[in-house]
């Protein structure tokens, strides 16, 4: 098992609107990559920091997904990925 982490750091008012995004567009999307087995998100309303966890059944399915799950986190503000 393989997993892509990405904290986001946004407006704390802005959380509301990604946790949606998420559930709504970004959930959706991911169950259709190959190799995908699952996504935690973690959720600081205070801060607005959010840790997601993409996870994937191997290396090469999570490569795969790089591009198309970076594009939506970046709608939101800075991101890390590791």
């Amino acid at each position: 098992m393989h997993a892509r982490m990405s904290i986001l750091s946004a407006d704390p008012d802005q959380l509301d609107r990604f946790v949606q995004v998420l559930k709504d567009q970004i959930f959706p999307k991911a169950r259709e990559w190959t190799g995908f087995k699952g996504l935690i998100s973690l959720n600081d309303r205070t801060s607005g920091k959010n840790i997601t966890a993409v996870l994937f059944e191997n290396e090469e399915a999570m490569r795969a997904s790089e591009e198309a799950g970076a594009k939506h986190f970046f709608l939101f503000g800075k991101t890390t990925e590791q």
